[in-house]
């Protein structure tokens, strides 16, 4: 008998699969990212169907079987493009798709779970320059990742960027270029 598991999960992609199925990638707070088969999905009368829409926010339920994890249900709470205007909406899809190339695996991490949710609920709350939030966000993964120390930044931006505050954002937005060079070279360096 397998045991249900039960997981907050963010809907990174999905894949239409077989005749009613899809394939899909969650990015979860206690198992990292996983991928799961959602078994008749694309059916008319499942129940399933609208939870399971790319960056959606959910309550998922799985088994891990033989092949896998296996979807058994599925509770939507927010879907993205539903929840925030299309600038907002782009700037969250194009970070998730950041995440989604530096998260390996199923291995959990809660810090850049909620590190995440941290973002998405200031972006709803605050109005801020998107521009340079993105890169302010991007930073913050790297830095909890591991890709990135503080102490490698020039101290006049890493103030800021310690704190996610209205006002923090509003001090880096003549700092844009600066913000950009920070990510792309602990890409660089961390040869992701």
């Amino acid at each position: 008998m397998f045991s249900k598991q039960s997981s907050e999960a963010v809907v990174m992609a999905n894949y239409e699969r077989d005749e009613a199925d899809k394939a899909l990638r969650l990015f979860t707070r206690e198992h990292g990212m996983v991928y799961a088969i959602a078994k008749g999905v694309r059916k008319e009368s499942s129940k399933l169907r609208y939870a399971l829409n790319s960056y959606s926010q959910i309550r998922v339920e799985m088994v891990q079987a033989r092949g896998g994890w296996r979807i058994t249900g599925a509770e939507l709470d927010q879907i993205f493009s539903d929840t925030y205007d299309a600038q907002q909406y782009l700037l969250i899809a194009e970070v998730f798709q950041f995440v989604d190339r530096l998260v390996q695996g199923e291995d959990p991490d809660a810090q850049l779970y909620d590190l995440m949710q941290r973002y998405l609920r200031f972006i709803r709350e605050n109005i801020v320059s998107l521009s340079v939030l993105e890169w302010h966000w991007k930073i913050a993964i790297l830095q909890v990742m591991g890709y990135l120390n503080l102490d490698q930044v020039d101290l006049a931006l890493a103030i800021p960027l310690q704190e996610l505050q209205v006002q923090s954002i509003e001090n880096l937005t003549n700092q844009e270029q600066a913000l950009r060079s920070i990510v792309e070279r602990a890409l660089e360096e961390s040869q992701l």
